[in-house]
């Protein structure tokens, strides 16, 4: 199997002239994103939250005032601009790059999805990690999915009934736990969630 780098923008470039058969990089379920690709049963649940310096972010209408990085091209940025007009949205090629304006001052927050910003803060040194929180509010929820060339129906099937097999066995709480579970620097609950159709998975 070859791995290509897990840039929205590559994985799309990629993808037309047919060098990648499967996108599995962080890519969150849309509808917007659904008519171009097949998408699998989501296998993670997640929501859109920030980081910022402590007390900087207590409740969403902080959000409308503050200068912003996000990910270029992510639902993370579109829904910052969609439903936030008012906050300054600065892009970033990667959620490393905005990470390195907010702590050099270049932004007051930076945006993505949750267990992407506890692993940003669980690399951090102690002492460093400790000026910053994870807001206590997600302004989405999202799920993600393994993005497969639309009319591949049968692949669709085969990743589909692979996912399914991995929660039904134990497997998937088993893999979720060696990167989220309690003993790890990136903690972060599982909650109730499931692998399973999209239609049965609770809504924001």
């Amino acid at each position: 199997m070859n791995c290509a780098p897990p840039t929205r923008l590559t994985a799309f470039l990629c993808w037309y002239p047919k060098k990648v058969d499967l996108i599995a990089a962080n890519f969150t379920i849309t509808d917007e994103r659904a008519k171009e690709v097949n998408f699998s049963v989501p296998y993670f649940a997640t929501g859109q939250k920030f980081i910022a310096h402590k007390g900087v972010l207590k409740t969403p209408e902080d959000i409308k005032k503050l200068r912003i990085g996000a990910d270029k091209g992510t639902v993370q940025e579109i829904t910052l601009r969609e439903h936030y007009p008012t906050a300054k949205v600065i892009s970033y090629d990667d959620t490393p790059l905005a990470f390195v304006a907010l702590r050099n001052g270049n932004v007051q927050a930076i945006t993505q999805d949750d267990a992407k910003l506890v692993g940003l803060l669980g690399n951090l040194p102690a002492a460093q990690k400790a000026d910053f929180e994870i807001s206590p509010f997600s302004i989405t929820k999202e799920y993600q999915g393994v993005g497969i060339p639309k009319g591949e129906d049968r692949l669709t099937a085969t990743v589909n009934d692979t996912l399914i097999k991995l929660e039904k066995d134990g497997d998937a709480v088993k893999i979720y736990d060696r990167w989220f579970g309690p003993e790890t620097k990136t903690a972060q609950p599982r909650g109730d969630f499931k692998i399973g159709p999209l239609d049965q998975q609770p809504k924001a």
